[in-house]
């Protein structure tokens, strides 16, 4: 039947006839294609990841469905593009040729790579939400599935001099947050500090080390209150992260080995955290006080933010 539809003598013998029996448009040039299996699959809806709902990593790339008439193995590939995205970028070095030599169209030989999820069966439509998650829908099995970013790990430190080795007397406080990718392998840092006995001159994570010792400088960080401070990991780095092993320090002209220090520590929960803010107080003919709140991470989603007010008058 599909020799019936499709004789071999309609395929083209030599690249040059295959570019004569292209529909052309005017003006219009041919380019290799930037991807390709050896044997086709039966690509499906494509869609753009929009937003930053799935993770930093994610913004920009191209989801493509690959259909089966069975829900088993019906694939969603991930591509992602080179900074000036007028290519396909690829981890594989089998992918360099730009083809996936695969033994037929349901193998997923040189794939592997690229494959973010499977068993969608006929995908009919991929589109990114106001959430930020991702939508796939499955003709076949008449449903709608939302792709979401798994939860970071979140680490809190609170900073003071009294935990400087060796103490100091300062006064000065602050705050970090440090939220791990899923992956263990970016992190977003937030610093947030007051009360310095002098200009500040650095502020650095240090590790390993544990609460009491000291360690070399892993990663500096920028001058003033840091927001959304993205830092590369690797293995090992992770794991004393995860172990407790890690702080953050911040120096001054009085202090220059370090004014005030905090270790990192997971939060009792993945979404929240108590700011360890000093108590605020406000005159009677002052009438308000500001309090700004900076997040980190994936803001995509709605926070809330508690806090409590007493009369001490």
């Amino acid at each position: 039947m599909q020799q019936l539809r499709w004789p071999p003598s309609n395929i083209a013998d030599t690249p040059q006839a295959a570019l004569a029996r292209l529909y052309s448009l005017p003006g219009s040039q041919y380019t290799d294609p930037e991807f390709s299996w050896k044997y086709a699959v039966a690509p499906s809806s494509i869609g753009f990841v929009k937003g930053r709902g799935l993770g930093p990593q994610f913004e920009g790339d191209l989801l493509v469905g690959a259909s089966r008439t069975t829900l088993l193995n019906g694939y969603l590939f991930r591509f992602r593009f080179t900074a000036d995205r007028k290519h396909c970028s690829f981890t594989d070095p089998l992918l360099n040729d730009r083809v996936a030599d695969n033994t037929d169209k349901f193998d997923l030989s040189e794939s592997q790579t690229l494959l973010a999820g499977q068993d969608f069966g006929v995908v009919t439509d991929i589109q990114t939400g106001p959430n930020g998650n991702v939508f796939v829908v499955s003709l076949l099995s008449g449903a709608v599935y939302e792709i979401k970013q798994k939860p970071g790990t979140i680490f809190y430190a609170t900073l003071n001099g009294p935990q400087e080795v060796p103490p100091t007397n300062s006064t000065a406080s602050g705050t970090a947050t440090l939220v791990l990718s899923p992956d263990e392998k970016t992190a977003r840092v937030a610093l947030n500090f007051s009360g310095l006995s002098s200009t500040q001159t650095a502020a650095h994570i240090h590790g390993p080390a544990a609460i009491g010792s000291t360690a070399g400088v892993l990663f500096g960080l920028p001058d003033g209150q840091v927001s959304d401070f993205k830092i590369d990991l690797t293995p090992p780095q992770a794991s004393d992260l995860k172990n407790g092993l890690w702080y953050v320090n911040v120096h001054s002209n009085t202090f220059p080995n370090g004014e005030i220090r905090g270790q990192f520590q997971t939060s009792a929960s993945a979404s929240t955290v108590q700011f360890g803010a000093t108590q605020i107080g406000v005159g009677e003919g002052e009438g308000s006080v500001s309090l700004i709140v900076t997040r980190s991470g994936n803001t995509s989603g709605t926070a809330d933010v508690s806090y409590a007010t007493m009369d001490s008058a």
